[in-house]
């Protein structure tokens, strides 16, 4: 990737995190769980994706920790697994469908979907419709700039 394109990444990556915050502030359990999950899914992305010269140990060790320790611990995932492991479950196999094929959108199932259960549990559907909207778009504007700027790979 590319000095400029690496920026304008880096920069998207940047507002979508500021507006996640946005959507999920005043739960910080729930944020701090959703970007875990992102971590988690990215690691395994990685893997998947046999680009492990882009892992180092800490990534490793934090991978490990998440699933091992912070969401044995985590009150908005204990209190709301049974709910969230089936969407986790589908957006994965999205993913795992998507690698490499169209629709390639929905590679971005483990950030939409998943959000959107989670708006669903704290503030019902008036939270899905003021928020869903415009993070559909923001995956969106991501997955077509992530072909832009690293050919499909991160």
């Amino acid at each position: 990737m590319t000095t400029d394109a690496k920026q304008i990444q880096d920069a998207f990556d940047d507002d979508l995190w500021a507006y996640i915050a946005e959507i999920f502030s005043g739960n910080d359990w729930a944020l701090l769980w959703f970007k875990q999950l992102q971590k988690v899914v990215g690691f395994w992305d990685k893997i998947a994706d046999c680009d492990v010269d882009k892992v180092d140990a800490q990534q490793l060790n934090d991978f490990f920790e998440i699933l091992l320790i912070h969401w044995v611990y985590n009150p908005f995932y204990q209190q709301n697994k049974i709910v969230l492991t089936p969407v986790i479950v589908n957006s994965i196999s999205a993913w795992k469908a998507s690698n490499g094929v169209n629709p390639k959108f929905k590679a971005y199932d483990i950030t939409t979907e998943v959000a959107c259960t989670m708006c669903m549990i704290i503030g019902g559907i008036p939270m899905i419709n003021k928020h869903m909207p415009k993070l559909r778009e923001m995956c969106w504007r991501a997955c077509q700039l992530d072909d832009v700027t690293d050919n499909g790979k991160r």
